[in-house]
């Protein structure tokens, strides 16, 4: 009697927290798709404000806007690229310490390591990157060459 009423009791709990996680994941997942693309947009805004002159330089030089858009997206994509094995080892050790910390006595949840999770976050990533540095791109149309010219050192 006492162990199918435990048994029944497990399954309760065990289908209304499959139920919830499905949302709560959803919840978390969209945090993350904004916090990773406002992320993304302010550091390709930053990188182009620092390079701005440089890159009008290049467009006086001769070099065409594809030449110029590349040099900019490229070091946008290799800092990403730089920036995600510290990323991943971060989260890592965060999740790690999370599932330490949200243990109690009734309840424990294991750190599982899923790496097709990690490959959909980095490709998420790195898609936001693309995505935001495509966008501050279309500025390098704007730049202003002739004040480049007239501007002393």
């Amino acid at each position: 009697m006492g162990a199918s009423f435990v048994s029944l009791a497990e399954r309760s709990m065990r289908t209304n927290f499959n139920e919830h996680m499905g949302l709560m994941t959803a919840i978390y997942s969209s945090f993350a798709a904004i916090m990773a693309g406002g992320v993304a947009f302010s550091a390709a805004r930053v990188t182009l404000a620092e390079q701005e002159r440089d890159l009008a330089t290049l467009r006086v030089l001769g070099f065409s806007r594809l030449e110029v858009s590349y040099v900019l997206i490229g070091e946008i994509m290799v800092l990403a690229l730089l920036s995600l094995p510290f990323a991943v080892l971060f989260g890592t050790g965060m999740a790690i310490w999370m599932t330490h910390l949200f243990s109690t006595e009734n309840f424990a949840f294991p750190y599982v390591f899923d790496p097709a999770g990690y490959a959909f976050a980095i490709s998420f990533t790195l898609a936001c990157v693309l995505v935001a540095a495509l966008v501050v791109r279309s500025a390098v149309d704007r730049l202003d060459m002739v004040g480049v010219l007239k501007a002393r050192d």
